[in-house]
């Protein structure tokens, strides 16, 4: 469809597509030549079409080049991509954002430590949607707000190292908060749930859940009994009945990954048993058997977990 899409634009000139480093990160290659002001109108109109037939924000980034610099001019561009998004928003450019100064947290974190304190949770949130709105005010980049919100981790860990034992990851709890935030609204509800279960007083409703070690043996259970199916953190998290922070939070503490890594590898596994065991089954059959969207993103998985692609892994196994 994004092949097709350009094609249509730019009739008679070649049109290339492929996956990025990303799982959905998509390169186009086009010898269109127009003018600046063409260029950006077609490109600033595929995005919108794009943003309402995937039915989520599109960030587009594009630049010309050589044809002897294409490769590293493919992983600038992807790097500039990714300093240009904003959370929830579509955006077509070709430049890179302006330096964007850091947020002046002292006064924010010397609240949020007297709310952890307080257990107030309503004005924890309140705050932190504040601060989010700010953000989405001013098209605040995911780069630089990710930046933020580390800073205020790290430094609240530092007023609660009495509550506990060891140093928290919290450039994995803030990417992972990301993962499941599609708007500033959802980051601001989503990141004061961390604080609140890493800070604040035990939930009552957590203390009756299962132990970590239980939940995360449930969990691989289910992971087991549904390697056909395709999974996200909520159908997780509501399975389990426990919030995505919590979930992301345990599994990361028993198991070091995530729980959607941890069911790829699963799968992977799976893969391995079936492109050795039956020879002749295409790998089409093995991405359906194993609930991948398609062929192309299976293998991306086998080979960035086994570093190496199915046909390869079966042909060096069989």
């Amino acid at each position: 469809m994004i092949q097709d899409c350009f094609t249509s634009r730019v009739p008679g000139n070649t049109v290339l597509s492929f996956d990025g480093i990303f799982s959905n990160e998509k390169v186009v290659l086009l010898d269109f030549v127009g003018s600046p002001e063409e260029t950006d109108r077609m490109l600033q109109e595929i995005t919108a079409e794009f943003t309402e037939r995937f039915g989520f924000p599109v960030t587009c980034y594009y630049m010309s080049s050589p044809s002897e610099v294409i490769g590293p001019n493919i992983q600038s561009a992807h790097q500039n991509c990714v300093r240009n998004t904003v959370l929830g928003v579509s955006r077509c450019c070709h430049t890179l954002p302006s330096p964007e100064p850091a947020e002046n947290m002292t006064d924010l974190i010397e609240l949020l430590t007297i709310l952890l304190r307080q257990d107030d949770r309503e004005l924890i949130l309140s705050n932190l949607l504040r601060l989010c709105m700010k953000w989405k005010k001013e098209q605040r980049t995911i780069v630089a707000s990710q930046a933020d919100l580390i800073f205020i981790l790290n430094a609240l860990n530092q007023n609660f190292h009495d509550r506990r034992d060891r140093r928290i990851d919290s450039v994995f709890y803030v990417e992972n908060i990301y993962c499941f935030s599609s708007s500033f609204e959802e980051l601001a509800s989503n990141f004061s749930l961390l604080l609140t279960e890493l800070f604040g007083s035990q939930n009552p409703a957590e203390e009756q859940s299962l132990r970590g070690e239980e939940l995360v043996e449930k969990i691989e259970d289910y992971f087991r009994n549904n390697l056909s199916h395709s999974l996200t953190l909520q159908l997780l998290a509501d399975e389990m009945n426990v919030s995505k922070v919590h979930l992301c939070r345990v599994f990361k503490k028993y198991r070091n990954m995530t729980p959607i890594d941890s069911f790829n590898r699963m799968k992977i596994e799976r893969a391995r048993e079936l492109l050795v065991r039956f020879t002749s089954l295409p790998l089409q059959k093995i991405s359906d058997m194993l609930g991948f969207s398609d062929v192309y993103y299976f293998s991306k998985v086998f080979k960035k977990i086994e570093g190496t692609s199915p046909s390869a892994y079966r042909k060096a196994h069989s």
